[in-house]
């Protein structure tokens, strides 16, 4: 599934994923000591309170699970969208020969994402707000990720 060859960009892509598992078990045991009401005092401490906002219900553990609900949700957009990319690539319709595909396939995927996710799932959950910047940079994050460390999204060889 993942690369074994030990280049720059490989080598970039699971410092990312490292850092970023890092950060979300930090923001997990922080959870329990700041509450989700904690984190988002973080980011109005840091002027960053127009990336992501939440109306809370009254229950911590409603609010955990109102969230958990939204990431799922996120997570099995972005499964079925990569389960779509692998049908396409296997049936041949999508081909990523060259390098200007492979940025096409990147593009379309972020934005089909990103569309998706403001239009459809944010409205399911109302009581989350993301700016258009941070959602962007959320999905640009996870398909850079992706793109570098999967072999799914690795150039074709060129068919005669």
């Amino acid at each position: 599934m993942f690369n074994k060859k030990k280049d720059v960009p490989t080598i970039v892509g699971i410092t990312i994923v490292v850092l970023l598992v890092i950060a979300s078990i930090l923001f997990l045991l922080s959870v329990p000591f700041f509450s989700f009401y904690g984190f988002v005092s973080i980011l109005d401490r840091y002027h960053l309170n127009n990336l992501l906002t939440v109306d809370f219900f009254e229950n911590n553990f409603i609010n955990f699970l109102y969230i958990i609900l939204v990431l799922g949700s996120i997570h099995a957009l972005v499964m079925l969208l990569e389960f779509i990319f692998i049908v396409l690539k296997k049936r041949e319709i999508l081909n990523i020969s060259s390098k200007h595909h492979k940025f096409i396939s990147f593009v379309l995927l972020v934005s089909g994402s990103f569309l998706i996710t403001k239009v459809v799932i944010l409205n399911i959950f109302q009581r989350i707000h993301c700016s258009n910047l941070f959602l962007l940079i959320v999905f640009l994050a996870i398909y850079f990720i992706l793109f570098v460390c999967s072999d799914t999204y690795r150039k074709q060889e060129a068919s005669l």
